[in-house]
């Protein structure tokens, strides 16, 4: 086989096209921005409740580019946590993440997810936690979105 020369997407829209198709700042050289927040969990929070985390919502148009969710323990069965960015529709960042079996950091890097999700973020949404599997323990869970835009 022969070696060739191929280019990314974006490469191709911004150095090969012609004319040429400008590059998002979602995609290169935008800011990355931060949302954190942290939840008292007071021990009443039964599966199929919601939380919502961050002082604001994730901007339209904004590219999220990963996420850190950091707990305590929170239970002894099988609770979970699973984190998504709800605005018009629903973008899921994780899948049920396990919090009854100790204290962890949970990356999307961990779980083997793409720090990059497919598109933008279609309106503004907020960070959202929502509990499964049974009533959480007492304890904190703290929540990191990092994300591109302008």
């Amino acid at each position: 086989m022969a070696a060739i020369t191929a280019y990314g997407v974006e490469n191709t829209n911004a150095f090969q096209s012609s004319p040429v198709v400008n590059v998002p700042a979602s995609k290169a050289g935008g800011r990355v921005r931060t949302i954190h927040d942290t939840y008292t969990v007071l021990g009443t929070e039964e599966a199929g409740s919601t939380i919502a985390m961050g002082g604001m919502k994730i901007p339209t148009d904004a590219q999220i580019v990963g996420w850190v969710m950091d707990f305590t323990d929170l239970g002894a069965g099988a609770q979970t946590l699973t984190l998504s960015v709800i605005g018009d529709a629903s973008i899921l960042l994780s899948g049920a993440v396990d919090v009854a079996t100790g204290a962890n950091v949970v990356t999307n890097k961990a779980l083997g997810d793409s720090p990059f999700l497919d598109g933008l973020v279609a309106s503004p949404s907020t960070i959202t936690l929502t509990t499964g599997g049974g009533t959480l323990a007492a304890g904190t869970v703290k929540v990191i979105v990092n994300f591109v835009l302008d």
